[in-house]
């Protein structure tokens, strides 16, 4: 348990969730010290009582908070990071997209571009690859466009990063 504090009148109860890499806020009180009601006094009651940490409740809602904070920045961070291999075509550049590692180079070949990307599914999970490749396609592209490949054209696939490679068409 850890102790917040915000000038002389303001304390609160944190606990750093490892397993769960969460700050929880887990009590607040005004704090004055020495007095009956004092924030310290406070807590060791809410601890003596067991209710001091966060519920399955809690829990429940974090795992639905951050899911849907995932779903809200896939979109964002795959635009900018096609964007960014758009405007730079024959350069691989690296990035994250929902916090999975990827590499990915636009080539044009004949006037036909083509997106190469490698994600990393090392701690990803089938659906969030298929999230990201959703959300890379380009405009009015379908999942089905995505072909699997065997190497980036400008590298190989990196075995510790446990890197699949795709590419599709641009438009």
């Amino acid at each position: 348990m850890g102790v917040l504090r915000y000038g002389d009148d303001h304390r609160g109860a944190t606990w750093l969730d490892r397993p769960n890499n969460a700050l929880w806020l887990c009590a607040y009180r005004l704090h004055r010290s020495g007095e009956p009601d004092d924030s310290f006094a406070y807590f060791d009651l809410l601890i003596n009582e067991g209710r001091i940490y966060p519920t399955e409740s809690d829990r429940v809602w974090l795992i639905r908070d951050r899911a849907e904070r995932l779903v809200e920045a896939i979109p964002q961070e795959a635009d900018r990071f096609r964007n960014q291999l758009e405007a730079a075509p024959g350069t691989e550049l690296v990035g994250s997209i929902g916090g999975v590692p990827l590499r990915g180079v636009v080539v044009e070949i004949l006037g036909i571009r083509e997106l190469h990307v490698a994600i990393s599914m090392r701690g990803a999970n089938v659906n969030l690859m298929l999230a990201i490749l959703a959300a890379l396609r380009p405009l009015g592209g379908e999942l089905g466009d995505w072909r699997p490949e065997l190497e980036l054209p400008t590298s190989g696939l990196d075995e510790r990063q446990v890197e699949i490679a795709y590419s599709c068409l641009l438009g």
